[in-house]
């Protein structure tokens, strides 16, 4: 995988542009929705980070504290490190653990566009175990019992990749399995996150639906919705 990603990290940019990803809109209005606090001094791991794209957003929407970036492809870090956004950029596979990163020792956990390919049972836990008692989540996770906005099922555009999404309710009990509480969570419901490639290899491609999840740890205060 971390191959792969090399390959295509000089190519990274545009793939994002041409499959109309919406993942930094929803983190753009996920930071105006913000507290002050979190904007000015919150300490920030954005996992998978990339080319650096997600950590980008959030300086551009103001976000002054420490960012450190992780990856588990060196091309992709090297792509981020040339965008000077990130105050610590290091390699980690998200699958093995966040070992590198204290208990307790962060305002914000970033993780886009990545969960479809990660063990949830390891990282889910892990975010919890470095958030501190008032830190929040922000994650993507591709939408497995997805519904357009007529009611009728969105039939998974991965499957054939064995790349597979969670459900409404699978994703409810992997949160609260790993710390984390569903209830006072927000979570939205995006038809098409971006586009990939149809199975059928003739030029067209399907939507990939998202939800998109802001969370903090049990017991913590509920945490603000995206700006709309």
């Amino acid at each position: 995988l971390a191959a792969k990603f090399d390959r295509i990290a000089s190519k990274y940019a545009v793939w994002t542009v041409g499959n109309r990803c919406t993942y930094y809109d929803w983190i753009a209005r996920s930071a105006r929705a913000a507290t002050d606090e979190l904007r000015g001094e919150g300490a920030i791991l954005d996992v998978a980070c990339g080319i650096g794209l997600p950590g980008h957003q959030l300086r551009l929407c103001g976000f002054e504290g420490h960012m450190s970036g992780t990856d588990l492809s060196v091309g992709m870090l090297a792509r981020a490190r040339e965008r000077r956004v990130y105050n610590r950029l290091f390699l980690a596979d998200a699958n093995a653990g966040l070992a590198a990163v204290e208990s307790e020792s962060l305002d914000l956990v970033l993780c886009v566009g990545a969960l479809e390919l990660l063990d949830h049972a390891i990282c889910l836990p892990e975010f919890a175990r470095v958030l501190k008692p008032k830190g929040e989540l922000w994650a993507s996770f591709q939408w497995e019992d997805a519904v357009d906005e007529s009611g009728a099922a969105i039939a998974s555009p991965t499957r054939h990749q064995n790349v597979a999404g969670v459900t409404l309710s699978e994703l409810a009990a992997k949160l609260e399995m790993s710390g984390f509480d569903f209830d006072t969570a927000h979570v939205e419901k995006s038809h098409c996150a971006f586009y990939t490639p149809s199975p059928a290899q003739d030029g067209s491609s399907l939507p990939v639906p998202y939800l998109y999840v802001k969370a903090r740890l049990a017991s913590a205060p509920a945490v603000a919705p995206a700006d709309v």
